[in-house]
This record gives C-alpha cells, sequence and structure tokens, in this order.
C-alpha cells in the first residue's frame, strides 16, 4: 500500500466535509474557472492570438500551465505588462489559492488532524524509498477554503477593469447561444449507371 510523507508522524480521524464547506468549495471552483478564463484573455493580450484560436492551442493545459505561458510573453514584452503579470498571477497568495483549489478538486480527502487540519492526498509522488512510493500530503484548516474563495472572487473585477475586460466577456454572454451547422456525412455518392447490356447477334 503506498505510504503518505510527512516531517512528523500525524494522526488522521475520518472526516466528512460539512456542507458549509462544500458551499464554499463550489464558489472556489466558480471564482477559479472565471480566473483561468481571464488568463486566457491575457494571453490574448500578449500574443495577438485570437481567444478561440488560443482555446483550440491551449486546449486542457492547466491554470498553471497558462500563467507560466503568460509570464513568458509578458517578460518578453517587459515594463507594465510583465509588473501587471507579476503583481497578480505570481504572488504567494495566488499561488495558494489555485493550490487550495487543486487539492479540494483533484486531491483524496484522508481525514482531519489532531489540530483540525485537512488532510488531502495529491497524485504527486516523491521518490521511492524502502517503504513504497510516497505520496504528497497537503494540510490545511477548513476555514482556508473561505478565504481562498473569497480572494478569488474579489480578484475577478479587479483583473477585469486591469485588463479592460469586462465589456468583452459581458459581450458573450449577451450574444446568447447559436447553433452549430450540421456536419456533412461523408463525401456525396455518384448516381451509379447502369452496366451495359450486350445483345446478340
Amino acid at each position: 500500500m503506498a505510504t503518505t510523507f510527512n516531517p512528523d508522524d500525524v494522526k488522521l480521524t475520518p472526516h466528512s466535509l460539512s456542507d458549509y464547506d462544500l458551499y464554499w468549495i463550489g464558489r472556489l471552483v466558480r471564482a477559479t474557472a472565471n480566473l483561468e478564463d481571464i488568463v486566457n484573455w491575457h494571453l490574448h493580450r500578449l500574443t495577438n492570438v485570437s481567444y478561440d484560436t488560443l482555446a483550440k492551442l491551449l486546449g486542457k493545459m492547466s491554470v498553471n500551465g497558462r500563467i507560466a505561458l503568460a509570464k513568458s510573453f509578458a517578460t518578453f514584452h517587459g515594463g507594465n505588462a510583465k509588473k501587471f503579470h507579476d503583481d497578480t498571477f505570481e504572488t504567494e497568495l495566488f499561488e495558494m489559492m489555485i493550490h487550495c483549489r487543486n487539492c479540494v478538486v483533484h486531491s483524496v480527502l484522508l481525514g482531519i488532524t489532531e489540530s483540525g487540519h485537512l488532510a488531502f492526498r495529491a497524485n504527486d509522488t516523491l521518490a521511492p524509498d524502502e517503504q513504497g512510493i510516497p505520496f504528497k500530503v497537503t494540510t490545511f484548516k477548513p476555514e482556508w477554503i473561505k478565504l481562498c474563495a473569497e480572494y478569488a472572487e474579489e480578484l475577478i473585477p479587479i483583473v477585469e477593469k486591469t485588463l479592460k475586460l469586462e465589456e468583452l466577456r459581458t459581450g458573450r454572454s449577451e450574444r446568447g447561444l447559436v447553433p452549430r451547422p450540421p456536419k456533412a456525412r461523408g463525401k456525396p455518392q455518384r448516381e451509379q449507371k447502369p452496366p451495359p447490356q450486350s445483345s446478340e447477334a
């Protein structure tokens, strides 16, 4: 069985998240989804590549991967672009907020510690040892979920205003949804002519 790693022995008690915790997890997930969309617009501004094309190119790249890509372009531009990127997306608080979101979305809740910290086991592993392959475990107080959600929600309008995205992002909703044209099903078949009939003399 896989082992978990911690500098000290920690006793865990089985634990279920409360409705209050789940409520704030929902708000955190929704807020970070909006921030991920804002990072896409940030990349659009830095690269002059259309938003739709970027969405196709980036595919399912993680938000951390998108931020790292944006950092490269912001560094290339320098000046205000680099400062805005660093002040917004490269802060310790932003990184911790994204990490909290990743824990509650992708990690397994192992239980709660004696000090009241939730213990989440990620899929990240450390170097194998004599006991097996250890997994990384993150622990934090349940209140941290609420703090991260509130921080993410407060950050959205600030970044939108700085990047002048309010009109762009609102405009998508105002346009509504349109049906996609049906795909052509294969090539049209040619009309087959009957084979010529032979006549006897």
